[in-house]
């Protein structure tokens, strides 16, 4: 296992650290200061460094690993309850409530660079606020692993003989088979730009700005959880080879009932899956929460307890998204189904349009999702028949002992 890099500035964090426990405050310790100062610059580029795969550092930070989380490492500084870097911001003199990105610009009139190396980092900790407040994706997927290059090989099982067999005395044992193939994962970069005037730089305080900034990376995260919904849809693979099971239900005029998704939760749990949660459209989820099974209690007891071994979820989560076909529900076992794949984290960009005095701000990432197990999501589609559109064959049931 690659030993974890170690970004501590001997010089600065062991006094912040002791301040800490002491209580004392470090804004008149002048020293320090400008010790910070003559570091930020290296401490920034180290941060921007990790959020690139490279063949060194195959190890990818996720995305809750923030710029106050590499304060923290790096320097010693406490985040706040809502997680900023308020103790860092105070002993650089910064006022969040009063400062603009413009008044960076003079806040460190020695030091005129050090607004190349804080402002970006100031809007991307705004824009990674609002996608991990905004994470459908991050929900449904089992983990965000870093990557070196844009494009992955992934193993792909293609077909497997596992079951138990009996065998009799002095007769070999018969081994079961599984084979293994690849498929390639394309990562894509995707991007989202900001124009901001002149007067916003000026006028508009920190805390006043996250707020839009937030909303840009919503927006951002959205159009993530709109790709990670397709790969469970239509699978990792252009060839359809890796496409959810698609099923009908008992009876298309009413759509899909409580009998259609116990079919599908049995069918998982006897493969082995954990049916988890579903994701449905508005309408479909309207038509979900209004089943009598998910809205009515339930007075008294059974005449006989039924004690179910191959257990039915108690519980369900759900997740509405508009990108879920109309009538259609999908059930994943967020365990199995899906994988986040990233070359590189979220990084700003910025320039400036003098003609139109505007300041331009892009954020982009490098990243894709593939599938792992293909029976680990089932497409119920409430305008087919389950007798036309039963359960395909990669979701049969072959756990038998054959004597």
């Amino acid at each position: 296992m690659k030993k974890k890099q170690d970004f501590t500035n001997t010089k600065i964090k062991p006094l912040v650290l002791e301040a800490n426990t002491k209580q004392e405050s470090l804004v008149s310790n002048d020293s320090l200061r400008s010790d910070l100062l003559v570091d930020l610059e290296t401490g920034y580029k180290m941060f921007e460094a990790l959020l690139k795969s490279t063949n060194d550092n195959k190890v990818q930070r996720p995305m809750e690993y923030s710029f106050a989380d590499f304060i923290k490492e790096r320097w010693g500084f406490a985040k706040s309850d809502n997680g900023s870097p308020d103790s860092f911001y105070h002993m650089l003199d910064i006022d969040p409530s009063s400062h603009t990105i413009d008044s960076l610009y003079q806040a460190f009139p020695n030091d005129p660079d050090t607004r190349k190396w804080l402002a970006p980092a100031i809007i991307r900790e705004a824009i990674r606020e609002g996608i991990a407040g905004s994470t459908l994706y991050s929900e449904i997927v089992k983990a965000n692993v870093g990557v070196s290059n844009m494009n992955v090989t992934m193993p792909r099982i293609l077909d497997q003989d596992a079951n138990i067999k009996a065998v009799g005395e002095g007769e070999s044992i018969v081994v079961g088979t599984a084979r293994f193939g690849q498929k390639d994962i394309k990562l894509r970069k995707f991007a989202y730009g900001m124009e901001m005037s002149y007067e916003v730089l000026s006028f508009v305080p920190l805390n006043i700005l996250n707020t839009y900034l937030e909303d840009a990376g919503a927006k951002f995260s959205r159009g993530l959880t709109t790709l990670a919904i397709q790969t469970l849809l239509n699978g990792d693979q252009a060839n359809g080879s890796q496409s959810a099971a698609v099923i009908g239900v008992e009876n298309t005029t009413t759509g899909i009932t409580y009998r259609d998704l116990l079919r599908v939760w049995i069918r998982m749990q006897m493969r082995g899956r954990k049916p988890i949660g579903m994701i449905s459209g508005e309408t479909q989820g309207l038509n979900t929460l209004m089943l009598d099974e998910f809205k009515k209690f339930v007075i008294g007891q059974p005449q006989l307890n039924l004690n179910i071994k191959t257990p039915i979820p108690e519980t369900q989560n759900m997740w509405l998204n508009s990108a879920i076909p109309a009538s259609s529900t999908i059930i994943v076992d967020t365990n199995q189904a899906l994988i986040q794949l990233t070359a590189m984290d979220l990084m700003v960009d910025s320039e400036k349009i003098v003609s139109k005095q505007l300041n331009g701000t892009y954020v982009s990432m490098i990243t894709g999702f593939s599938n792992l197990q293909r029976d680990a999501r089932v497409i119920l589609d409430g305008t087919k028949l389950f007798s036309a559109f039963g359960f395909p064959a990669f979701m049969d049931i072959n756990d038998n002992v054959v004597m």
